[in-house]
């Protein structure tokens, strides 16, 4: 499966950190790192190469996009969604980061529809059953073409640790 994580620029209006320093996309190589080895994975870091998405997106296609965003990133982020539903209308995409998820009530509503869903638990695991419902998820929008076993995707030694050692 190809993967495209995209750092959107800031809003040009923006006026604050963007001024004096570039930060670096952590949470975007991160996650680009977890799944490298069993996806391609490419970044596009808009802040230092804004044209890249446009190049990225004919020579790559990726059946899933994640675009980070805060609120800086508001318009930005959006405006990268749209363009990339315009070149691949089929293609997954995923908004992440500190705006989209902490808007109190859409916050709320996701999480009681994953714990209701049992896609989430409390304790931080991934079930089988949760992988599944999500696999299916993937599947039925025809982005996923096979099946992907639990253990080839979801790795869940760091949350064991972590609750083994009362964290």
């Amino acid at each position: 499966m190809r993967i495209l994580l995209v750092n959107p620029p800031c809003d040009p209006r923006t006026i604050g950190l963007r001024n004096m320093a570039k930060i670096e996309p952590l949470g975007l190589e991160l996650l680009g790192g977890a799944v490298k080895g069993r996806h391609e994975v490419r970044l596009v870091d808009m802040e230092v190469a804004p044209r890249d998405l446009d190049r990225t997106l004919a020579e790559f296609a990726p059946d899933i996009v994640g675009v980070t965003s805060e609120i800086v990133h508001r318009t930005t982020a959006l405006e990268v969604l749209r363009r990339v539903r315009a070149r691949h209308p089929r293609c997954l995409t995923i908004a992440g980061g500190h705006h989209p998820t902490m808007a109190p009530d859409d916050l709320k509503a996701t999480l009681e529809r994953c714990f209701a869903d049992e896609m989430w638990s409390h304790d931080g695991m991934v079930s089988a059953e949760s992988w599944a419902t999500a696999q299916n998820v993937v599947r039925a929008a025809d982005i996923l073409k096979a099946d992907v076993a639990y253990d080839e995707i979801i790795d869940m030694q760091f949350v064991k640790s972590t609750l083994a050692s009362g964290h």
